[in-house]
């Protein structure tokens, strides 16, 4: 699970995401960039998104 932090991109914004926004469902970091990537319903329509590790922390599931 990832919590998104910082400033995020403006078309993640415009998704409704939003600090401290938490993430269950994510591939795993990049090996040489660290970005991860997950999917987002918005207003019926799922989009990629990608998030660099300036914008989420890695945390633990709390099951």
């Amino acid at each position: 699970m990832i919590k998104l932090k910082g400033e995020l991109d403006y078309e993640l914004t415009r998704l409704g995401l939003k600090v401290s926004d938490e993430i269950a469902s994510h591939t795993t970091p990049g090996k040489v960039n660290g970005v991860v990537n997950f999917d987002v319903h918005h207003m019926g329509w799922i989009y990629s998104c990608s998030v660099w590790p300036d914008n989420y922390d890695v945390i633990k599931s709390e099951q």
